[in-house]
């Protein structure tokens, strides 16, 4: 973990994650929001597309020995490192 204080926005995103709290997610995600996703090589723009991958992958995580791993932070930006096993299969991810 970062020695840094967590910012409030990535508290906000622990809480989402650790109740699977969509209510939160709904508040915390902006209308020009854009979503890179590893597995869809253009970015996913706006705030219905964002909300759809993040709530397919809090279904797909949840339960499913998750994990963070590390965490970075500075101005504007923050870097959440994850691990996870989905049937059989270790995840690393960002």
């Amino acid at each position: 973990m970062s020695t840094h204080v967590r910012p409030a926005v990535v508290e906000r995103w622990h809480h989402i994650v650790e109740h699977s709290d969509e209510a939160a997610l709904d508040d915390l995600i902006a209308d020009d929001a854009v979503f890179y996703s590893p597995a869809v090589f253009t970015p996913q723009e706006g705030r219905d597309l964002t909300l759809a991958y993040l709530r397919a992958a809090l279904a797909v995580f949840t339960g499913r020995d998750f994990r963070y791993v590390g965490e970075w932070y500075s101005d504007g930006s923050a870097v959440l490192e994850f691990t996870a096993d989905l049937d059989g299969i270790h995840v690393d991810g960002i």
